[in-house]
């Protein structure tokens, strides 16, 4: 089967625009997702930093206003961050109303780790570790609520796949119309071409003056059919010649 160039054109041109359009939105969501796990590193500080608060109440023997100052604390931490202290056991010191829907996640060992929640239709993502401060250690776990975060990378996601057949098909289109127009001049030279004949070898291809590829190639067809016409004439000349002294009386 032949593909035609128009084809050809049409294809690369389309195939060309939804591979741009597929790195660029990957590039975007993987970007998006980057930024999502960055938030580990801000519930890491803030881990630290409940530890660090938590050692200096024990440091200073200064544990009757540790509550107090916990819930100061939680109202200085970045927005939509949250944080629970308890013992080992499971006996909670402090947290705010909005940690009560993470649930807690016991962890004895002073390795941060990391999870992700999904809760009531909620995507949570929380850090937790264990500070060995006092006679029995605290356990740490400080969460923030992702779900509008979450919801757009699943948006991107979504967009995504929607766009690339959307923007194929444009694109293929777009480039149909444009291929048309490129090659109906080659289209109008092919058909002077052939419409040139023995009898009209006279005739030439008209030149636009563009000086652009096109122009070149009427050009060299107009040369081509110099040249034809020059043997033509030439083959009737001696056609010519070849008959008169063929028909001349032999002496």
């Amino acid at each position: 089967m032949t593909i035609t160039i128009r084809t050809r054109l049409t294809v690369w041109y389309a195939s060309l625009v939804m591979t741009i359009l597929i790195l660029l939105g990957l590039e975007v969501i993987f970007s998006a997702h980057w930024g999502l796990r960055q938030v580990d590193q801000e519930l890491r500080s803030g881990a630290d930093g409940v530890i660090a608060f938590v050692k200096h109440k024990f440091d200073t023997k200064d544990v009757d206003t540790r509550n107090e100052e916990l819930r100061e604390h939680s109202a200085l931490l970045p927005r939509g961050k949250m944080f629970r202290v308890s013992t080992p056991d499971g006996t909670v010191i402090y947290q705010p109303k909005t940690m009560t829907i993470v649930p807690p996640i016991a962890t004895h060992s002073d390795t941060l780790r990391g999870s992700d929640i999904n809760i009531e239709n909620r995507s949570y993502r929380t850090i937790n570790r264990f500070a060995p401060v006092g006679p029995t250690g605290f356990l740490v776990q400080v969460a923030v609520d992702q779900t509008e975060y979450q919801e757009l990378l699943t948006g991107l996601i979504w967009i995504l796949i929607a766009s690339v057949p959307i923007a194929g098909l444009l694109a293929a289109c777009t480039g149909n119309w444009m291929s048309k127009r490129v090659l109906a001049p080659i289209d109008q030279i092919t058909k002077s071409t052939n419409s040139i004949g023995a009898k009209s070898l006279s005739r030439r291809l008209p030149i636009l003056g563009t000086d652009d590829e096109l122009d070149q190639l009427t050009a060299t067809i107009n040369r081509m059919l110099d040249r034809i016409a020059i043997s033509y004439e030439r083959i009737e000349q001696f056609t010519g010649d070849a008959s008169h002294e063929l028909r001349r009386p032999l002496p």
